[in-house]
């Protein structure tokens, strides 16, 4: 019998914003957490001013600090945990990989964002595949092979149990079934997310909602070797969109922040405009119509059956403009060049702006809802399948 589930940390800026997480704490009496950024800096996120307003202080205690690699054996060794391993499909390196399965220590996955981010990774329009040397591919293919290997062999550590979430990430995991001992298919976070949070408390209704993706400020991009944005030139741009927008609606566009937007940057680039953060769900269920480049926020706007407008540009980069190629097509949106767009030509787009019904609820079904179900948080069913597997309390 298992006695506590953990969570391994090499970043804290997603500490309290995660449902699973905020789940775990309910339900079980022994959580731990591991702060592992000593023993393997390898896997460390990047972190700066810029990053969400998330620290360890979220935690509910102090998280366990290794200070030598054989003190953690000794733990793994000695405890009987289950690892939750972070939020998300963040692949242990294979020293931390070799050590769990050296300890038999059961390690759970969960992706429940959607499939929709690694598809976009996979498309050859971005840029960032097309970089690669042929060199590099070769390394990658190699290395990804070796791992492969030691997995058959059972010398890196499979996930014992891994969540998913939409019938399209089907399609990138089966392929390398090895990888994984158990897969179960739940709603996504974002669903969950709605289900969650019903009430909603926001009075007013007659505003627009641009759905911020902090564009020159993501981590990732930089990790990917995409070019930095300028953010004076994107916010200046950006700024005269929403000025034209809400002269032809008379509505005033509201800001739903991403958490890499730092609340210290909003008198410089959306000076005299409301700004909100961790309110997205309850914003979108309001609004007109939404705007948005790419997030994974737009899945707000979809189970909520909003219109919404694209918004392209010379200076986005390939990740999200095949993002918005994909959701475009999905479901039928239109798209516009929103630094050059004339007023006329706005005000023709935005009386044909509409919801395709049919494509919506296709989406949902791809990216979105598990069906069978439909009404039931992944978070909850997470739980129940966790507590049973391990005997956990």
């Amino acid at each position: 019998m298992f006695k506590k589930i953990g969570f391994m940390y090499f970043s804290y800026h997603r500490v309290d914003s995660d449902e699973l997480f905020q789940q775990v704490l309910l339900n079980f009496e022994h959580v731990v957490f591991f702060d592992l950024r000593n023993l393997f800096p390898e896997m460390c996120l990047k972190e700066s001013e810029d990053v969400a307003p998330f620290s360890k202080d979220k935690l509910p205690h102090p998280p366990v600090i290794f200070r030598s690699m054989s003190s953690f054996k000794a733990y793994l060794k000695n405890e009987r945990i289950v690892i939750i391993n972070g939020f998300g499909d963040q692949k242990p390196m294979w020293r931390l990989s070799y050590l769990l399965n050296r300890y038999k220590v059961p390690m759970i996955g969960v992706q429940t964002k959607s499939g929709l981010d690694s598809e976009i990774l996979r498309d050859n329009k971005v840029s960032v595949k097309r970089e690669l040397t042929i060199l590099k591919k070769i390394i990658d293919k190699t290395t990804f092979f070796i791992y492969l290997v030691l997995l058959y062999f059972r010398v890196l550590s499979k996930y014992d149990l891994y969540f998913i979430s939409g019938e399209r990430l089907l399609k990138g995991i089966t392929k390398y079934k090895i990888k994984y001992k158990e897969i179960i298919y739940v709603n996504s976070s974002t669903y969950d997310y709605t289900l969650n949070h019903k009430e909603n408390t926001i009075n007013e209704s007659d505003f627009i909602v641009f759905l911020d993706f902090a564009v020159p400020f993501i981590v990732d991009f930089e990790k990917w070797g995409f070019k930095a944005i300028d953010p004076d030139l994107y916010y200046s741009q950006l700024n005269n969109f929403f000025c034209l927008i809400e002269k032809l609606t008379s509505k005033t566009v509201v800001i739903c922040a991403h958490p890499q937007f730092n609340v210290k940057k909003k008198e410089k680039y959306f000076p005299n405009r409301e700004v909100v953060w961790f309110k997205t769900n309850a914003y979108v269920e309001k609004s007109s119509f939404v705007l948005v480049h790419f997030t994974n926020a737009v899945h707000y706007a979809i189970i909520h059956n909003k219109p919404i407008l694209l918004l392209d540009n010379d200076i986005l980069n390939p990740y999200i403009k095949t993002g918005m190629d994909y959701i475009k097509n999905e479901l039928n949106l239109t798209r516009v060049d929103y630094n050059s767009i004339s007023e006329g030509d706005l005000l023709s787009v935005l009386s044909f702006l509409k919801v395709d019904l049919d494509k919506y609820n296709q989406f949902k079904m791809n990216f979105l809802i598990n069906p069978g179900d439909e009404g039931i948080t992944s978070s909850k069913k997470i739980i129940n399948i966790i507590k049973e597997k391990y005997c956990i309390k």
